[in-house]
């Protein structure tokens, strides 16, 4: 029985170890998906770089670089400074001495005792202040002349100035009157303006002050007794000071 029992076990483990054998066999046997190769990555192209021209750096820009720059902390520099792409410039300010100066225009003006005046004006280099005038008049009687000097100290839109004038017009008879006598005067003002405008190119002004005139009246003759001569009048000479003058006009240089 023993002997059966053995020769049982025996054949059981034969056939177990006989399957597991064609399973590893099988396993083995079986065919092997082909994977194919992945490539390799392509290196990046490279931009070509010029030896002459360095490649440009990102420059984080100073705050503080208009601070430390000398010609922004010099308080006597009026050159104005800003930052461009992280670096301190300077534009260029044209200065006085760079600018074309005008030593030549005209002037015109009304006035009381001048009458109407027209004529030139003229600066002297380096002395930009003070404008010479010199003008032919007319009065309503007869033509004249004018020559004026202005003070004018501030270079303002609107400024005061101070001028003197001097001038006179020729012996003249009142328009549409018969026997008129002829008349004529010479004066002097000194005039506290104000002036609104450019100091180099263009000025509109007004002037006030005070004039001292002398005047000369001939042929009275004829006008008071032009038929009775036993009576002789002459010629009158009056002088007025202190008197009222004004002016209101422009002068342009160009």
């Amino acid at each position: 029985m023993r002997t059966i029992m053995f020769s049982a076990i025996a054949c059981l483990t034969f056939v177990a170890t006989s399957a597991f054998a064609d399973d590893d066999n099988q396993v083995q046997t079986q065919p092997v998906d082909e994977v194919s190769p992945v490539p390799a990555p392509e290196p990046p192209a490279s931009e070509p770089v010029n030896p002459q021209t360095p490649p440009a750096l990102d420059v984080p820009p100073k705050e503080n670089a208009m601070a430390e720059h000398p010609v922004c902390t010099n308080p006597v520099s009026i050159t104005p400074c800003y930052l461009s792409n992280g670096f301190l410039l300077e534009r260029p300010v044209a200065s006085e001495k760079n600018e074309r100066f005008r030593f030549l225009g005209m002037g015109f003006s009304i006035g009381v005792p001048s009458g109407l005046a027209l004529g030139l004006v003229g600066r002297i280099p380096k002395i930009n202040f003070l404008k010479l005038e010199l003008d032919g008049t007319y009065n309503g009687l007869a033509p004249g002349m004018k020559g004026s000097l202005t003070f004018d100290p501030i270079k303002f839109p609107i400024a005061p100035t101070l001028t003197v004038d001097a001038g006179g017009n020729w012996g003249g008879q009142v328009p549409g009157a018969t026997n008129s006598p002829t008349i004529s005067y010479q004066y002097a003002d000194a005039l506290l303006g104000l002036e609104m405008g450019s100091r180099d190119a263009f000025r509109f002004y007004l002037r006030g002050g005070l004039t001292h005139v002398w005047a000369n009246a001939s042929g009275l003759q004829k006008t008071f007794n032009n038929n009775d001569k036993s009576l002789s009048i002459g010629d009158v000479s009056l002088s007025a000071s202190a008197a009222p003058a004004a002016q209101i006009g422009f002068q342009w240089l160009f």
